[in-house]
């Protein structure tokens, strides 16, 4: 026979299953807060470079430096 009080109810189900989402969301968050910064890094120094290039594009089609 089955044991009915082990199986879980409606409302149980439902806390446990918010529970797991709850979880899955922090987890979600930490793995975020973790890569954001490389991200953010790495964007940064696009951008740098970008900046070098056109600086040194406009020095070489002038011959001096454009501000």
């Amino acid at each position: 026979m089955h044991d009915r009080a082990a199986r879980l109810t409606g409302p149980v189900k439902s806390a446990a299953a918010m529970v797991i989402e709850t979880m899955i969301l922090l987890n979600i968050d930490l793995r975020i807060a973790q890569v954001r910064p490389r991200v953010e890094e790495s964007v940064h120094r696009v951008e740098a470079q970008f900046e070098m290039k056109w600086e040194l594009r406009s020095i070489n089609e002038s011959g001096t430096r454009m501000c």
